[in-house]
Parts: structure tokens; sequence; C-alpha cells
């Protein structure tokens, strides 16, 4: 997964990875290597490949993981939902990987991040954020998700979660009854934002009139890697000049 190529090469490991999936594009040097297919991976490729591990996702690979195990393959699964998982599964892979040194530097910098924003925010003000993933239909971030752990980390009430766990659609109809303070949208390009900007049904939305929407890149916000320290930031600063 995307997520689980950028903690390696964060831990410095780089030079070590012989192959990826076809949507590894980050650092730009992960497009270059090897492709061993996307979500359906080549099983019999991986096994000519040798590898001495084989870093998955839970959540997303539950199908491909168990395959990979019948074949007695080095699998290490790791799969943060919450920004405290992704600490201990960034330590978790320094360990085996025998980077330890650079998996505490990075989570020094989370925690660290994650400290001086819950150390200035005010504890009475909780405005209600609204994350939007895609638009038609709306797809929302849920409870037990590390979007909405960094949604309450900035000192925000996320919206997404009284819709349930996970990553579920949100119906039109629901957003302008909740009426969101803020609305922070995960994509690539200003037309990510003016979906929402021009959608007469949302008109209304005091987010939308007080132009309190923020863009964010997608591949920062929804892959559970190191970068989601600069999505705190950047929510963080969102949120606090919207009060100023």
């Amino acid at each position: 997964m995307p997520s689980n190529t950028e903690i390696l090469y964060a831990l410095g490991l780089g030079k070590k990875i012989i192959a990826v999936s076809d949507r590894c594009d980050f650092p730009s040097d992960a497009a270059r290597k090897k492709k061993i297919g996307s979500v359906s991976l080549n099983a019999e490729e991986i096994i000519a490949l040798n590898p001495d591990l084989i870093v998955m996702l839970g959540s997303a690979q539950r199908a491909q993981i168990e395959i990979l195990r019948k074949y007695k393959l080095p699998v290490f699964v790791i799969d943060p939902r919450s920004l405290e998982e992704l600490a201990s599964s960034i330590l978790l892979l320094g360990k085996i990987t025998r980077a330890e040194n650079a998996s505490r530097k990075i989570v020094w910098d989370l925690n660290n991040k994650i400290g001086l924003i819950e150390k200035t925010r005010d504890p009475e003000r909780r405005p209600c954020v609204f994350v939007e993933l895609w638009h038609e239909p709306v797809i929302t971030a849920g409870r037990g998700t590390f979007i909405s752990d960094i949604i309450s980390v900035c000192g925000g009430i996320n919206i997404g979660d009284k819709a349930g766990e996970g990553y579920p659609s949100f119906s039109i109809e629901s957003l302008v009854v909740e009426d969101p303070d803020y609305i922070i949208v995960a994509g690539s390009s200003s037309s990510d934002i003016k979906k929402i900007s021009s959608d007469r049904r949302l008109a209304k939305l005091s987010a939308v009139r007080r132009n309190r929407i923020l863009l964010i890149d997608a591949d920062i916000i929804t892959r559970p890697t190191p970068r989601l320290a600069s999505a705190l930031g950047l929510i963080d600063t969102f949120i606090s000049r919207g009060h100023e």
C-alpha cells in the first residue's frame, strides 16, 4: 500500500525496497520501483522476488494477506486507525527493520506536533468539522479513523462520527441539517472545492457562505503516514484562523 511504502522510505529504507504496488507514488523514487499489482497482488511474482519482509495494510488487504500467508511468506501487517496506532506501527516497523533511531525520530516529531496543538488550542471551543473524501455520493471519515482523530486533536467535532465507523456515505440532507462550521476537502485541485461551493443544495451552509473550506492533498490526509503531521498543522491553522 502507498502508506506503507511512505513509512519505509521515511525510515530510510528506500534502497531496500524491491517492489511496490501500482499506486505507490511517494516519494518520487517509489514510482520507479518494480510493480507487483494494485489491490490484487501477483503472488507468483512476489515469491520469485524472495523478499525478507512484506509489509501490508490490514483493513485494505485482508484477502491478499491470507493468500500470501498460505505461501508461508514473511508478511507483517499494520493497520493504524488513530495517530497513536500510527506511532506504534512506525516504531514496530523500525524495530523489525533495524531502523529504530529513525522510527523514534519520526514518532517524536509527530507527538511533538500533537502536543503543541493540544497545548495552544481553546478547550472551550469545539467547532463542527466535516471532511469530504468524495462528493457524488458524499463519502466522509467516521468513527475509529485517524482522520477523525486528527479533527479531535485540532479541537474540532467530527460530524462524520454520526454516520458510523470507517468511511461511510453521508447524505446531502444530513449535511445541511448538521451545518458544519468548517469543511475539509480531500482532493487535488480547486475543482474539488467547487463541487461543494457550486452545489446549490449546499449554498446555505455556514462553511460555504463564510468560505471556510480547506483543500488538502488527498494523499496527505487519507494515508496513515508521517505526513499526517502536515495535515495536523494545516487543519489546526485553518480552524484557528477561521476563528479570528
